[in-house]
């Protein structure tokens, strides 16, 4: 069984994992019951196709001079980054302005989006074996809506 429906870093490491490996033909289920039930919201998100393949380490070091282990892939209208190490945190410098998809989730429930802006040239930090999911521009200087989710699986 996985994460409860309140533990938000889970849930977003579980999209972000998703996200970096999305594909026709990928089914992806993290929690037994979320498999059966309607998606969670973040799963509405957005981002368009993936502008490349597959996921790619980001090559080179992090700012702090340690090898670099967060992934990423690119889509049309964001891009997502997954840290999966169990205590490094990864820093990254936002290219284009946009919002960073967040969840507030009261203990015990599902909880609503958050959407963080971000400017370029912000820095961003991705916790240990966490996400980041990043919304370029936004609709009239908003936060991005959902689209109804363009993934093969909702869950």
């Amino acid at each position: 069984r996985g994460a409860s429906l309140s533990d938000t870093r889970a849930r977003l490491f579980a999209l972000g994992s998703y996200l970096l490996v999305r594909a026709p033909g990928v089914r992806f289920c993290y929690m037994a019951d979320r498999c059966l039930e309607p998606p969670l919201p973040e799963w509405g998100v957005d981002l368009g196709e993936a502008t490349e393949p597959v996921a790619q380490a980001e090559p080179g070091v992090a700012p702090s001079g340690a090898e670099r282990h967060a992934y990423r892939r690119f889509f049309d209208r964001g891009e997502v980054w997954v840290n999966p190490e169990p205590l490094a945190r990864e820093r990254l410098e936002v290219g284009e302005a946009g919002f960073v998809l967040g969840l507030e989730a009261p203990s015990g429930q599902v909880g609503e989006l958050a959407w963080k802006p971000v400017a370029r040239g912000d820095w961003l930090v991705i916790e240990p074996q966490s996400a980041v999911i990043l919304v370029r521009g936004a609709a009239a200087g908003g936060a991005p809506t959902l689209g109804g989710s363009s993934h093969e699986s909702g869950r």
